[in-house]
Formats: C-alpha cells, sequence, structure tokens
C-alpha cells in the first residue's frame, strides 16, 4: 500500500457567498459555486512518467480526513474554527467547460459528498456546545485513472472570537485538516471499478451549451442514459475485463449507487441548493426489445435536505449478471436543482451526480 499526506490551512478555505457568508476577517476566501475554485490537489493523475507514458490507474481503499485545529487564546480571548466542510472530488481528462464547448475533452467533476452538507462535516475542539472532536473516513474503494486528479476543497467554516487582530493571525497561520489516501495499483480484473456521470443528462434555460439531448427526446417524458452498454460496437467490450465475456459467462455486478450532489451535497439542510432525481433502473437486449425488464422502479433521490430520499447505496439490493449484447441503464424522468441559472447550476460547472459501480467477470 502507497500513501500520500497532505495538511491543508485556513488559507485554502472557500465559502459560498450564500448561505456560509465570508467572515469579515478572512484572508484569500473564495464565494464561486465552482468546486474547483481553491481546490487543492492531493494527487495528479495527470502527471505523465519519465518516459512520457500515461501514469497508470490506481485504486484508492481510503481517505482520511483528520482535524487539526485547536483553541488559540491570544489576547484572553478564545478563538477557534469549527464546522469545516472538506468536499473530495475527481477531475476527469479535459480543458474547462467554457473553452472545449462540451466536446469529448470536456472535463467533469465527479463529487464525493451524497446527501446534505453535514456528510462531510468536521468539528473540532471548540467547546462544549459546538460538538466533540471528530474525522471522516471514506473506505469505498474506487479508481483515478490515467489523466484523472483527485482534490479536496475546503468549503465552508465557523468561527469562535471576534477580534480582527488576533482571529486573522490564528486563521492565516493555523492548520485545518489533514488528508490521507491509501491506495495500490488497480487491476481490473481482480475486480471492474466505473462510475458515469449525469452532467450530460441536467440543463437550464441559462446554459449557453445545451444537453446532446434532443428537445425530442425529452418529449418522450424521460431520457435513457447508459450505464454499462455491453452491445457488440460498445467500446467497453475492449477493456479488462469486459474482453474475457463469452455467450458462457457474465459480468457480476455487485454494487450500484448514486452519488454526490450540487452543490456540495447540499450547503444547508433547507434544501435551498437540492438535487432531485427520479429513475428506473433497467436492462436491455440488442436487437430483442421484449426483453427489456426493470431492476428498480421510480427511484427517488434528493441531496441537500433533511428530508431528503437517500436511497443512493446499493441501489440493487442483489447482484445482477449482465451479458454481452445487455445494457444496463437508467432511464430518467425528472432532474433538477433549486438553483439554476447559467453560473451556478450543475450542467454548467459539470459536476451533477453520477453512478457508481464495481464488479468481475469470474474466471
Amino acid at each position: 500500500m502507497k500513501y500520500i499526506t497532505k495538511t491543508l490551512k485556513g488559507t485554502d478555505l472557500s465559502w459560498d457567498g450564500s448561505v456560509n457568508q465570508r467572515p469579515p476577517y478572512s484572508m484569500g476566501a473564495n464565494q464561486s459555486f465552482q468546486i474547483t475554485d481553491n481546490a487543492v490537489e492531493i494527487y495528479r493523475g495527470s502527471e505523465e512518467q519519465p518516459d512520457n507514458s500515461p501514469r497508470p490507474a490506481i485504486k484508492v481503499h481510503r481517505i482520511e480526513l483528520l482535524p487539526e485545529w485547536d483553541a488559540d487564546f491570544l489576547a484572553n480571548q478564545s478563538h477557534c474554527i469549527y464546522n469545516v466542510e472538506v468536499i473530495p472530488f475527481i477531475t476527469t481528462l479535459g480543458q474547462g467547460w467554457k473553452t472545449s464547448n462540451n466536446n469529448e475533452a470536456t472535463t467533469s467533476n465527479i463529487v464525493f459528498s451524497a446527501n446534505t452538507n453535514a456528510e462531510w462535516e468536521l468539528n473540532a475542539f471548540s467547546g462544549t456546545s459546538q460538538g466533540i472532536p471528530n474525522d471522516r473516513i471514506y473506505t469505498d474503494p474506487f479508481i483515478i485513472h490515467p489523466y484523472e486528479s483527485l482534490f479536496v476543497r475546503l468549503h465552508s467554516i465557523e468561527r469562535l472570537g471576534g477580534q480582527a487582530a488576533t482571529f486573522t493571525s490564528f486563521y492565516q497561520d493555523e492548520s485545518v485538516v489533514t488528508v490521507r489516501i491509501a491506495y495500490e495499483d488497480y487491476d481490473p480484473n481482480e475486480r471492474y471499478y466505473g462510475r458515469v456521470t449525469t452532467n450530460d443528462t441536467f440543463g437550464s434555460a441559462g446554459a449557453a451549451k445545451p444537453p446532446e439531448f434532443t428537445t425530442e427526446q425529452r418529449a418522450t417524458g424521460y431520457i435513457d442514459f447508459p450505464i454499462i452498454d455491453l452491445y457488440d460496437n460498445s467500446p467497453l467490450l475492449q477493456e479488462d475485463p469486459f474482453t474475457d465475456l463469452t455467450p458462457d459467462n457474465s459480468f457480476h455486478l455487485d454494487s450500484l449507487s448514486f452519488r454526490s450532489g450540487y452543490p456540495f451535497g447540499g450547503f444547508t439542510d433547507t434544501g435551498a441548493s437540492a438535487s432531485n432525481y427520479m429513475y428506473d433502473i433497467m436492462v436491455s437486449t440488442e436487437d430483442n426489445p421484449p426483453a427489456l425488464y426493470t431492476l428498480r422502479k421510480y427511484m427517488s433521490y434528493t441531496a441537500g435536505n433533511t428530508g431528503a430520499v437517500l436511497d443512493f447505496q446499493e441501489l440493487l439490493k442483489d447482484t445482477v449478471l449482465l451479458q454481452k449484447g445487455q445494457r444496463l441503464f437508467t432511464r430518467i424522468y425528472l432532474e433538477g436543482s433549486a438553483l439554476g441559472g447559467a453560473t451556478n447550476n450543475q450542467y454548467y460547472y459539470r459536476q451533477a451526480p453520477a453512478f457508481w459501480f464495481d464488479g468481475t467477470v469470474p474466471k
């Protein structure tokens, strides 16, 4: 196992400028809805090796977010920061959305948060009224592919103490959180891990570039969105372990989850920035329309408020066998966000929720 450890300081913090207002004595605050703004890189998959070959994919087993800050006593006043949201995300290969115009090089941001902002919130020592020290440990394995990178963004913060002369100094100098990942080389034949973002299902009247789905497709009342395509002409069949598929075996899909919400799981528990989806999980067979069948019906997902339907993990409830010539897809009936607008919607910033899955082709 290999490890990477980075400690982030108060100068890496960001605020959204809406729910979490910029503290009056903060320095270097960033108020953008774009998750990549002010983010800190943990692992760079885009860094080439000495022979200029792509850096191979890695399998990350664990992300640890460990609080570092403590109370600061200065001028007879206690100063500390607490309720910091540390959001991990993966940035895929490509140029920015505005410059690439959503072509094949378009960047997608795969955000880890799954429901409310509390999922990645850290509380460290700040008096009995603010809770007890805690950390966040993420142990679901995931893959960082060649030319992808892993980042974290320190999003929100609250502070105790108010004198400008003391708080500003404390904010600038104090360590906030240590991020540690454990990883190893990735062998897809041992277990295959995949993820498919819904970025291109999410449109807005304010977005200059519409989604790839046409008006006619939307007029049907739903969008069919492929997750695992094993039809004969699918590029996926050229990758391990799918090259081993034969008429006598199957891909064993063991886990399927629907993760992340914009912005960052919902800044608050009020639902003011919730993401909403309703969908089926279905399987079709190439050239055999009557073979269509439904695994889950009218799944509901809402991120960003305490009243959310948080059915986002282990959606299948059992292993599903997929043969060559079949396709697993979701039929999305509804998708939306309370934000909208060209400057803060999911599609514009390429950070809508994604389906995560893993499975094997038994030997």
